[in-house]
């Protein structure tokens, strides 16, 4: 980390002095930098190109396809078992379709809690990916579902039937299958009717950056920083943080030193690694680089701090995540995509990439006791890791992704070949989204998922 250091303070001697911030450990000034537009490669942020079909490099059609959860806060569930509960709905042609089922984000348990405890919130998917008339379908059918279990919830201990499922209009009977025999409970319900959607998308590599476009203009504050520091046109003033000293020890210290750390972390992306990301004109490895960056951004930063209440694993940073282990994308391309690839990526990592160790994150013991992990991974790992090579990796995988981190902990779970060939993306974070004029709820699912559907597909939007 040191010659990161130098290496910046090198930069500054043509800068004019920074501005002093005031920081505690209570209040944080954030220094903000001016948002710009965002050019896609390839497709255009507009909402531009084929319906719903990809090209790839040997001129194979691939489909573009969209999957949703819808998340809701408003319904807590509860189960008399640990086994997974809920319903599988099927289509008109008998496959699964919607999955209706308990949520394990706000709190994830090895082995059976007990019902004082057990707070799960509903939550209804898709089973796989769907074209764009089949997501809306799917959509709309979820709303109805959310609506009338909503609805319904007139007690504590309320158990959700193939009944109440089957009263609901447009689902029958004969196309509800319970997950388990468990018994499934409506625990309470809230006023608010929030949902927190994820949406996945396969696609090309050469629509990835295109991904990243959207969330920023629809305000996602994760992704419109990370953009903002990947765009060397835009003026990066770092904060003084010298009048901070070296923070004592304990809490106080770790804080100090994760703000430190992330600064770094973000001046070397902005001064050396913009530069080189924006003179990426292959769309497609432009597209692998853009995520490769930003898991860099969020997670190879060397912060020890991690908030209790956050969800086990690393998945809990990434606005947008893989689905598809980095080494499976890296071994996709072809021998000169995978050169050009190198070309662009030895040198950045090579220099300073063992700088740049995993961030700290929340995992289990051997109890099933949440603990504290403090990864000895660098950056330069897991490059490595990605390019090696199958017969380099004795795991199939590359660091991240399972089996070298298992279960909840892991990333990049999904094959290539589940996804017609195309890297699969998993966004989250659309809930906290700045921009929104109004609360993202029940009754308005089947409306948000069309507009961003509309978008992705090329028809509509922004």
């Amino acid at each position: 980390m040191r010659k990161i250091e130098d290496f910046l303070k090198k930069c500054y001697e043509s800068l004019l002095l920074w501005k002093s911030i005031k920081i505690s450990l209570f209040v944080i000034a954030f220094f903000f930098i001016a948002q710009v537009p965002c050019v896609s490669s390839g497709a255009g942020d507009d909402g531009g190109g084929t319906e719903g079909k990809a090209e790839d490099a040997e001129g194979v059609v691939s489909s573009k396809k969209m999957g949703i959860e819808i998340e809701t806060s408003a319904i807590k569930i509860e189960s008399m078992g640990s086994s997974k509960i809920g319903f599988n709905i099927l289509n008109p042609a008998g496959n699964r379709w919607i999955i209706v089922e308990e949520d394990t984000s706000d709190t994830t348990f090895r082995g059976v809690p007990s019902l004082a405890t057990f707070n799960k919130n509903l939550e209804c998917k898709t089973f796989g990916g769907l074209d764009k008339a089949e997501l809306i379908d799917a959509a709309g059918h979820i709303q109805n579902i959310l609506t009338n279990l909503y609805a319904s919830a007139t007690g504590a201990h309320q158990r959700i039937t193939e009944d109440m499922l089957s009263s609901i209009t447009g689902i029958s009977k004969d196309s509800i299958v319970p997950l388990t025999d468990k018994i499934f409970f409506i625990k309470s319900k809230s006023e608010d009717q929030i949902i927190r959607p994820q949406i996945t998308y396969q696609l090309p590599f050469e629509e990835i950056f295109r991904v990243f476009c959207r969330l920023r203009n629809l305000g996602h504050s994760s992704i419109t920083d990370f953009l903002n520091i990947m765009n060397p046109s835009i003026s990066f003033e770092p904060a003084d943080l010298s009048g901070l000293g070296e923070g004592g020890s304990g809490a106080e210290k770790i804080v100090i030193d994760d703000m430190k750390v992330d600064q770094i972390t973000k001046e070397y992306l902005h001064r050396v690694v913009a530069p080189v990301f924006a003179t990426i004109e292959n769309p497609k490895l432009k597209g692998f680089c853009c995520l490769f960056f930003y898991y860099w951004y969020e997670l190879f930063n060397n912060k020890k701090l991690v908030v209790t209440e956050h969800e086990p694993g690393l998945k809990q940073f990434l606005g947008i995540m893989s689905r598809i282990s980095f080494s499976e994308l890296y071994d996709s391309l072809d021998t000169g995509e995978k050169a050009e690839l190198r070309t662009i990526l030895d040198a950045i990592v090579g220099d300073n990439g063992a700088d740049f160790r995993l961030k700290a994150y929340k995992g289990y013991d051997s109890s099933g006791r949440h603990v504290l992990i403090q990864p000895k991974l660098t950056l330069a790992d897991w490059y490595r890791s990605i390019i090696g090579g199958r017969s380099s990796r004795p795991s199939g995988a590359d660091c991240l992704s399972p089996p070298n981190m298992l279960g909840r902990d892991s990333m990049g779970a999904f094959v290539l070949e589940k996804s017609e060939g195309l890297p699969l993306i998993e966004v989250r974070g659309y809930a906290s989204l700045e921009t929104s004029d109004r609360p993202l709820i029940i009754s308005i699912v089947r409306e948000f998922i069309k507009i961003e559907a509309n978008w992705f597909f090329g028809k509509e939007g922004k």
